[in-house]
C-alpha cells in the first residue's frame, strides 16, 4: 500500500494523541481512506501492524461503520438518509424508483444511510 507523504506524516502525528494506540483506529481509518478511496484489505493489515493489533480487530471497525469504503466508488455517488430527522413530508417520494432509473437493462443501487 502506497501513501501520500502528507497522509504518513498526519498518521504519525495523530497516534500520539491517544493513551492506547488501538484508539487511533478510527482516525487513521479516515486518514487511509481520504488518501486512497476506500480501504482495502492491505490497507487493514497495514493499520493494525501500525497499531499492533489483529488485523481482525481493523476489519470489525471497517464492517462495523457505515462511513467506510471496502471497494472504490464510482464518479457519482448518492446515499438516501432514512432516518427521522430526514424523513419530512417534503422528503418522502425522493428514494422512490422511478421509470428513468430503473430499467430491465440495469438498475441504480441506492445505499442508505441512517
Amino acid at each position: 500500500m502506497k501513501l501520500q507523504p502528507a497522509t504518513l506524516q498526519k498518521i504519525d502525528a495523530v497516534i500520539p494523541h491517544y493513551p492506547m494506540k488501538r484508539s487511533a483506529a478510527l482516525p487513521l481509518l479516515h486518514l487511509v481512506q481520504e488518501d486512497q478511496g476506500f480501504i482495502s484489505p492491505e490497507a487493514v493489515e497495514w493499520i493494525a501492524r501500525k497499531l499492533e493489533l489483529q488485523p481482525i480487530n481493523i476489519h470489525e471497525l471497517v464492517t462495523f461503520y457505515p462511513m467506510f469504503r471496502q471497494q472504490p466508488i464510482g464518479r457519482r455517488h448518492i446515499k438516501v438518509c432514512r432516518t427521522l430527522s430526514c424523513r419530512s413530508p417534503a422528503a418522502t417520494g425522493f428514494a422512490t424508483p422511478s421509470k428513468r432509473s430503473s430499467t430491465a437493462s440495469s438498475t441504480r443501487f441506492l445505499p442508505t444511510a441512517g
